[in-house]
Order: structure tokens, then C-alpha cells, then sequence
């Protein structure tokens, strides 16, 4: 059984800035799912820093409206 962890989720734009942090605690080890809203069109960057490791992952919004 795995144990608990801290980890942190941050969405950044294209410039740098946070707009988002759905993550910021301690969890069970599992999986888990976001859904980010309102975020307008365009390249956003996923951190995510658990267990001592940190991986960046990219991705594009893009809305409809």
C-alpha cells in the first residue's frame, strides 16, 4: 500500500502567470481528475510536484464560444 504524499497541481498561461492551483495538500496515493474551467483559448502549462518529483506538461484550451 502506498502512503500519502504531498502534492501540488499550479496551471500556468503562456506568460508565466498561475491562474490556477486545484491542488495544494496532502493525498492518498490513487488517481484523481481536475476539470478546469474558465479558462480562455489558448497554451496553458500543468505543474505537478509530488514525492520530491516535478513534471510540466503542456496543453491547449480551446473554446467553442
Amino acid at each position: 500500500m502506498s502512503e500519502a504524499a504531498a502534492v501540488k497541481l499550479a496551471v500556468y498561461d503562456l506568460s508565466g502567470r498561475r491562474v490556477e492551483t486545484p491542488f495544494d495538500q496532502t493525498m492518498q496515493a490513487g488517481s484523481y481528475q481536475h476539470t478546469v474551467d474558465g479558462l480562455c483559448s489558448g497554451l496553458y502549462f500543468a505543474r505537478l510536484e509530488t514525492g520530491g518529483e516535478m513534471s510540466v506538461r503542456q496543453f491547449l484550451v480551446i473554446s467553442g464560444n
